[in-house]
């Protein structure tokens, strides 16, 4: 742990030996800690800049009381809506679910409303093999993406520690037939030999239904999106749902259901818009946190709130007393919105804080909070880090005096509060974020003005972004230029030339995964003096291939418009192309 020294604390501090550690590169670093007492994981993601190790990116894994609610399945059971399923609740979804997978039959629980489609009180059989191909085939095969080492010895037919598609058919087969119609029957299959728990040679009804019963058992405890279980065309039902819906129209086509459903695998490249969302320490890999973190996320963005660890909060911690504006020694629900909200851009947040916090944030004291000055607060007030030694708020904060700054020295920012844990301050800062939302404390929306798009509006095509394995360099010129010619022809915009947009691109050195940020965007459009930005990626799923145009306003940094179409072989891509434009407008 040498690497631990470089962070030049004030006093000696010490972590328990790393349940593992590796270096990705000669200036990354990557370690995870485990704390016995407090089941708690801290996962570190260290980078070496002129020589002094820093952390560049922090995970915290907090104990929870229950499996995460991932979907609408497990959500029926979350009778306190606080977006976990205890002991209590998920035996109260076994008990329910599993006369759901015996037969077709009238509409008498909360399962059969999910999946009673047509509304007819009645669980038809189409409906049912529908819910039995949802959960025991897709969802568990999207588990199985999410989750690579899960083999349920119930799945692992043939013993080689893996579950194949062949296996995912089996299970799907069986509950696909219903009860009534098993027999007793010889083992003659691996798969019969698991279900042959007293050994004899033989599979019993018994044996059946507890098999049936066991795997339904595993469908409470996985965690797989909704839109395994959802139809292909739906509205906009959850957050990974508002990641998914690329044309902004608030509802989940065919095409943007795929997407949801190929970005939830792991160990793979950040490739589409929803990879990059995912993809929280920017490392180009989706990773299995990662996937959980976003499932988890997911959750809290359908508003789920524990009731016993809603504000208000007791101020104990110094971070806590400076949030308290009202000093009444504590802190409510506006007063912590009003925080994450200061951090998603609406600066005008800041109006509402105390006087002693502006003044930490402020710290040139002129009166105005600079980008830079956010940034560090941001570290100071929402992170663990290092106690400076000439910080009175960190050595204030360094309750145990052992140089570091805790999460449950933080206080609510970093979750910790007298009724337990809580959503990261961070965590709501993402969330509101990807979400597209910044809001006023009284939650009213902001939505920045969009320029108008018409025909007196300069448009400049900035490139298509790809994989090399997708395509190559030469088709992306092509594509490029089939784009251009499709906006010209729209007569909707004035398209910039080529040249002088590539010109002003070369100039910056501009890398389209680089447009990230408001202060790029503008000045790209600013040297091409343009109101609209178009920027394009092209991405391909299962041999189809994908085209997703977004229209930027330079103006506001907001995609204004967005619309994907599809081809099935590079001589389809000029009709993708023209497809795509004539959908913008």
């Amino acid at each position: 742990m040498v690497y631990i020294h470089d962070f030049d604390p004030v006093k000696p501090y010490h972590l328990p030996p790393p349940e593992w550690e590796k270096q990705t590169a000669d200036n990354l670093y990557e370690s995870q800690f485990h704390y016995e007492n407090l089941e708690i994981d801290e996962h570190f993601f260290f980078r070496r800049t002129n020589g002094t190790w820093k952390i560049s990116w922090y995970l915290l894994t907090l104990p929870v009381p229950g499996q995460w609610v991932t979907n609408k399945f497990q959500e029926l059971a979350d009778l306190d809506k606080n977006g976990f399923l205890d002991n209590n609740e998920q035996k109260s979804l076994y008990e329910t679910a599993r006369p759901f997978f015996v037969r077709p039959h009238p509409v008498s629980s909360d399962v059969d409303i999910i999946f009673d489609r047509n509304e007819d009180k009645t669980i038809s059989r189409q409906e049912w093999e529908h819910a039995v191909k949802a959960l025991f085939f897709n969802g568990m095969k999207q588990f199985q993406k999410i989750r690579k080492g899960w083999v349920p010895e119930i799945l692992d037919h043939d013993g080689y520690s893996t579950v194949d598609s062949t296996e995912f058919e089996t299970v799907y087969r069986f509950m696909l037939t219903p009860e009534k119609e098993f027999t007793p029957y010889p083992v003659n299959t691996s798969f019969g030999r698991i279900l042959d728990s007293n050994h004899n040679g033989t599979v019993s009804l018994e044996e059946i239904k507890y098999g049936r019963d066991e795997l339904v058992d595993l469908t409470v405890v996985m965690s797989f999106a909704d839109n395994v279980l959802l139809p292909e065309s739906r509205s906009v039902s959850n957050l990974l749902d508002e990641y998914g819906d690329s044309d902004l129209d608030g509802n989940i086509s065919a095409i943007e259901n795929d997407q949801i459903t190929a970005v939830l695998e792991q160990d793979r490249s950040a490739v589409t818009d929803i990879d990059h969302i995912i993809d929280k320490n920017n490392n180009g890999t989706i990773d299995t946190h990662e996937i959980t973190m976003v499932l988890q996320d997911t959750a809290l963005g359908l508003g789920f709130t524990n009731k016993d660890s809603a504000p208000p909060y007791r101020t104990s911690t110094a971070i806590e007393k400076l949030l308290d504006s009202s000093k009444d020694g504590q802190v409510n629900g506006t007063e912590l919105n009003t925080f994450a909200m200061f951090y998603t851009g609406n600066s005008e947040a800041s109006n509402s804080f105390s006087l002693d916090l502006k003044k930490i944030i402020d710290t040139d004291g002129d009166g105005i909070i600079s980008t830079e000055e956010k940034e560090i607060s941001k570290n100071k007030l929402l992170f663990p880090h290092p106690v400076k030694k000439n910080d009175s708020l960190d050595r204030i904060l360094d309750i145990n005096g052992d140089g570091m700054v805790s999460f449950p020295e933080l206080g609510i920012t970093g979750g910790f509060t007298e009724k337990g844990i809580i959503p990261t301050i961070d965590r709501r800062i993402s969330v509101i974020r990807q979400k597209g939302q910044i809001e006023e404390p009284t939650g009213k929306q902001i939505k920045p003005d969009k320029t108008e798009i018409n025909n007196n509006v300069n448009l400049a095509v900035l490139g298509v972004k790809a994989n090399r394995d997708v395509i190559d360099q030469k088709t992306i010129t092509g594509l490029i230029m089939f784009l251009e010619n499709a906006f010209v022809n729209s007569k909707a915009v004035n398209v910039i030339d080529r040249k002088d947009t590539n010109l002003v691109l070369d100039e910056m050195n501009f890398q389209l995964s680089g447009l990230v940020n408001k202060d790029t965007i503008v000045e790209v459009g600013n040297l091409t003096c343009t109101s609209l930005l178009a920027v394009s990626e092209i991405t391909n799923i299962e041999g189809m291939f994908y085209l997703n145009v977004k229209i930027l306003n330079v103006g506001t940094a907001e995609i204004i418009k967005s619309v994907l179409s599809q081809a099935n072989k590079p001589r389809d891509f000029l009709d993708m192309c023209e497809t795509a434009v004539d959908n913008l407008f």
